[in-house]
């Protein structure tokens, strides 16, 4: 059976080196529609019509790729409706596991809800680190040089007392950006 947990870290609740009171941004719906309402998006163009008419899209489009196995998808439904809710419109795309693992390492998607395995060590250099976009497992290929400094630290401190100070100050910069 699926187990899902809530995760408001890149580090997994419970873990040693899990930092609980780190501040993360809240969401505001109206703020979120007000720096929506400025920004400079660019949606695609649709023409239609006839006789030299044409309207265009304002609506941002994108799909969530998601392994089609529940609750995946029911999970993928929720996030496009909160996003359908700020003017966007976003597709569901159920892919079975092989063309998931293909299309993610290939980077053949707009965004992904991805599983991620939990062990005893919170390292997840793999995830975030710049270095792991190209061949690695940072599909989104997230790239900040303080981050890719934490993270690397922590791989070099596999069992000092330090290593946990450096993960809650990874987690801490992670929930700034």
């Amino acid at each position: 059976a699926a187990e899902a947990s809530f995760a408001d870290s890149p580090l997994i609740l419970g873990s040693w080196a899990y930092q609980p009171n780190v501040l993360w941004t809240t969401f505001d719906q109206t703020q979120a529609q007000n720096v929506l309402a400025t920004a400079d998006l660019q949606a695609p163009e649709a023409v239609s019509g006839t006789d030299d008419q044409s309207t265009t899209s304002t609506l941002i489009s994108f799909s969530i790729m998601v392994v089609d196995e529940d609750p995946l998808p029911a999970l993928a439904l929720d996030i496009a409706a909160q996003w359908g809710q700020l003017g966007f419109d976003v597709s569901i795309d159920r892919v079975d596991r092989d063309t998931f693992k293909n299309r993610l390492e290939s980077g053949e998607f707009q965004s992904a809800i991805v599983s991620l395995p939990v062990g005893a060590d919170p390292d997840v250099y793999r995830y975030w680190h710049p270095g792991q976009a190209e061949d690695g497992l940072n599909y989104g290929g997230a790239s900040n040089d303080e981050v890719a400094e934490l993270l690397e630290r922590g791989r070099q401190d596999r069992n000092g007392i330090n290593r946990t100070t450096v993960y809650h100050d990874f987690q801490k910069r992670f929930a700034e950006q």
